[in-house]
């Protein structure tokens, strides 16, 4: 799976569960944490869904925002998984 299928399947993910918003306003970059389209009960939702779409673990000192404010985060953090 490349990269721009990984951000397809995360933002078809977060624009079904969680976000209200246009689906064209939903971009790679845009702050998912930091704006409150995920809260801390969402953030752990989309972990389970990470970790069994993409088959990775998440540590717990891997959710925070540096992993999950943004898809282009999520993507750069699954990709990093993926290849250790």
């Amino acid at each position: 799976m490349n990269v721009l299928e990984i951000e397809e399947k995360l933002k078809q993910h977060i624009v079904k569960e969680f976000f209200s918003g246009d689906p064209a306003t939903l971009t790679s970059e845009t702050k998912l944490l930091s704006t409150g389209i995920l809260d801390s009960i969402s953030a752990l939702q989309i972990v389970d869904f990470i970790e069994e779409t993409f088959e990775i673990q998440f540590e717990a000192h891997d959710v925070d925002q540096e992993n999950l404010n943004s898809i282009r985060l999520i993507t750069d953090f699954i990709i990093r998984k993926r290849s250790q």
